[in-house]
Order: C-alpha cells, then structure tokens, then sequence
C-alpha cells in the first residue's frame, strides 16, 4: 500500500503543480468529503474501495499520509533510508525506486498545507476502483499532452473548481462558463482530475 501511494503521488505531482498555498501551522489533516466518483460516459461502474475509521496498518501496508506521520522527525536522508527498507520497495525497478525516493524529497520540501494537500489527493484516488483510477490516470496523462495553453486553462479549470463542494462540481462544469472555455474532452479531463481532488471549505469570514 506504501508503495502504492508513493507511486501515485507521482502521476498526481505533475498535475498541481501551479499550486503553492501558503505554509499552514501545523500538519494535522482537515475533514474530508467523500471522493466524488470520476465523470465522462465510459464511467466505470465497480464500487469504491471501503475505509474504515483510522485503524493501523501493517508495516509493508501503511498509508503514506501514515508513513510520514511516522518518520516526521526524521532528516529527509534517513526518511529515504527507511522507505528503501520497506516490504515491495526491492520488489520496483531501479527507476522506479529513483522516482520514489525522489517523491519522498518533493513532499519534505513541500510547505505543510501543500503537502497535506497532495496527501488527501493519494488517498482520495485510493478510494476508487482499480477501473476508475485507470481513468484517472488515462486524464493525467491526456493532460500533459496538451498544447502548454490548453494545459494552462484546463488547470485553472481545476483550480477554480475544486473550491465549490464536490456534489456541484460537475454542473459547474457543465455550465456555459465551462462549456465555453473547455472542450468536451476538456471537460472529461477536469472532471475525472477533481474526482480526487480534496475540498477544503473557506474559512467564514471575520466579523
């Protein structure tokens, strides 16, 4: 499950990188929405992987919001030290175990709220079926095909709406101000990324 995780963070890196919010005080994760299943008309039907409560994991098994909550206090270097030692790191090509160790460094240089946020987006795509992250990634990948402008406006497309609550996110993005700007497979693209997108709602404002 740690490898996993570790894994697709990378797919998912690529994706945000126009995000940066600012640093939070402390790493502690906020209450989530429920995943939202991914859009387009070849929806996979198979159920979402249950998750239960906050139980502990077997070493080898252990969520990687879990595994750094674990080795916090740890330099990076002795963080990588104990990946490589994790059960399936030996089991990845060297290229792969390179692209791990790699994620593991981009996450400890992340300011905390960034991270927490990259975390949630794992864990979200974790919840879906193996049909439905396939789908997922088949969107990341179309992403980074596009043409560097088409790119630009189908993340500030995400951007924009990963703050409306997930259950109004798809008529969002059905909308005219959508429809206008984004193509149908466009769309496809935004709808399937924000299905493991995490939705933080906005502090009410000070009185």
């Amino acid at each position: 499950m740690l490898m996993t995780g570790m894994a697709t963070s990378a797919s998912l890196f690529a994706q945000h990188g126009h995000s940066s919010p600012p640093p939070a005080p402390h790493f502690s994760a906020p209450p989530r929405a429920p995943a939202p299943r991914p859009s387009g008309g070849n929806r996979p039907s198979g159920p979402t992987a249950p998750r239960g409560g906050a139980p502990s994991h077997p070493l080898g098994e252990a969520h990687l919001g879990e595994w750094l909550q674990r080795n916090k206090g740890l330099s990076t270097e002795e963080q990588a030290r104990r990946l490589r030692q994790e059960p399936g790191f030996n089991h990845l090509t060297p290229e792969q175990q390179q692209n791990v160790t790699n994620r593991l460094r981009q996450l400890d240089q992340m300011p905390p709220q960034q991270r927490q946020r990259v975390l949630e987006r794992v864990e979200n795509m974790e919840r879906l079926s193996p049909a439905q992250q396939q789908q997922v990634r088949g969107s990341a990948r179309q992403l980074a095909q596009l043409p560097p402008g088409r790119q630009q406006v189908v993340k500030d497309a995400i951007r924009n709406l990963r703050d409306v609550p997930p259950g109004l996110r798809q008529s969002e993005l059905n909308s005219p101000r959508y429809s206008g700007q984004l193509s149908p497979d466009e769309r496809g693209i935004v709808g399937n990324l924000l299905s493991v997108e995490p939705y933080h709602p906005a502090p009410p404002p000070q009185r």
